[in-house]
């Protein structure tokens, strides 16, 4: 397992990993910056209780190995980037515990 910190911006030189699950952030309202560097590599994002998150980075769609998104009890979330469509690769998508305006119509897993 490995400990980064939320509130350092960027904690080291490069982020290579496939899964990440992030849970149970009270404070934050934006995904810290330091997961841009993952778009290479991640796979799998678990979201889950991040309390304040209003909007998702516009980077996620830029994750071209992104297959799973599960984002759970995220009771701020608005939106979604507007560029969702963009998620080729993505087989699995849960979207739970959020608001019902989240527009889910921009994301196609259509190839």
């Amino acid at each position: 397992m490995i400990n980064l910190s939320l509130y350092n911006e960027r904690p080291i030189q490069r982020l290579m990993m496939k899964h990440l699950s992030i849970w149970k952030l009270t404070r934050l309202q934006k995904f810290p910056s330091w997961i841009e560097d993952a778009v290479d590599t991640l796979e799998t994002l678990l979201i889950y209780e991040f309390l304040n998150l209003m909007i998702l980075p516009e980077c996620l769609t830029t994750m071209t190995r992104l297959k799973r998104l599960l984002i759970f009890d995220c009771p701020q979330l608005s939106s979604l980037p507007s560029d969702m469509h963009r998620f080729t690769t993505l087989e699995y998508l849960v979207i739970e515990g959020c608001p019902e305006n989240v527009n889910l119509s921009q994301v196609s897993t259509d190839p």
